[in-house]
């Protein structure tokens, strides 16, 4: 990974833990960043997207070049997401492809109309148009901060330890803020809607403010497993099943 990209990313994720309000702090609203603000939000984090323009999308709309490389057969992720919602649009795959540059193309207008209906429904997701940042003396400072932090861990040979590094002081934070992290174990991506009502049965359980800190398991088979400190309960198809079988073991 490129050293610089790994610093912004670290100094981002640290420094916006610091806010209060938000989770999770993006500036620029283009492919990348649009498609990290609404990833982030799904996973239950208070997200903050700030775009210095009216659009989202970046060079894939507002620039005019509308057209996506890659892997055309991806089966799942954003980009799948945003290609069935063109699809959808444009009526059949086939019609996408309307140049010898890419397989999808589309009009810009309408690439932003998706991206903008798409984060629209985001709960977890609030953002700025037609702003840019001034003041970044502290996302600044912060930064050589944790660059010389990093130096220090790779000096040493500890720089493997770095995402605990992360998650640990992401606890701090959360832990003063008074809030409570509940790991949610599924065998697929939880919508929206099941993720909200999760929380919310878990914040009337607690009375407390609930973070999910979502977990693919696709061995669990169904149902989900939800972890809060010690305290596990488990509604998974998996240890229905292990259940059965001591319960039929046990009738012979």
């Amino acid at each position: 990974m490129n050293f610089k990209f790994l610093i912004c990313v670290i100094t981002i994720t640290l420094f916006s833990c610091a806010t209060p309000k938000y989770d999770v702090i993006i500036v620029g609203g283009g492919a990348s960043g649009i498609t990290a603000a609404i990833q982030s939000s799904r996973l239950g984090s208070k997200t903050l997207l700030i775009e210095k323009t009216d659009w989202l999308g970046g060079m894939l709309t507002s620039a005019g070049v509308s057209a996506m490389d890659g892997n055309y057969n991806m089966p799942s992720g954003f980009i799948n997401e945003f290609r069935d919602s063109l699809v959808s649009y444009y009526g059949s795959l086939e019609n996408l492809k309307t140049g010898w540059v890419s397989n999808i193309m589309f009009e810009p207008l309408m690439g932003n109309k998706i991206l903008n209906s798409i984060a629209q429904k985001q709960d977890n997701l609030e953002i700025i148009f037609n702003s840019r940042v001034k003041n970044i003396d502290k996302v600044i400072e912060a930064a050589k901060i944790v660059k010389n932090f990093v130096n220090v861990l790779i000096d040493n040979g500890r720089i493997n330890i770095l995402q605990s590094i992360i998650q640990a002081f992401n606890l701090l934070i959360i832990n003063n803020s008074g809030e409570i992290i509940a790991d949610v174990i599924s065998a697929q991506d939880l919508s929206q809607e099941q993720l909200s009502a999760v929380k919310s049965s878990l914040r009337k359980l607690t009375d407390k403010e609930i973070k999910l800190n979502t977990k693919l398991d696709p061995e669990i088979m169904g149902g989900m497993i939800v972890k809060i400190g010690s305290q596990m309960i488990d509604t998974s198809v998996s240890t229905k099943l292990n259940n059965l079988k001591i319960l039929m073991k046990g009738a012979n």
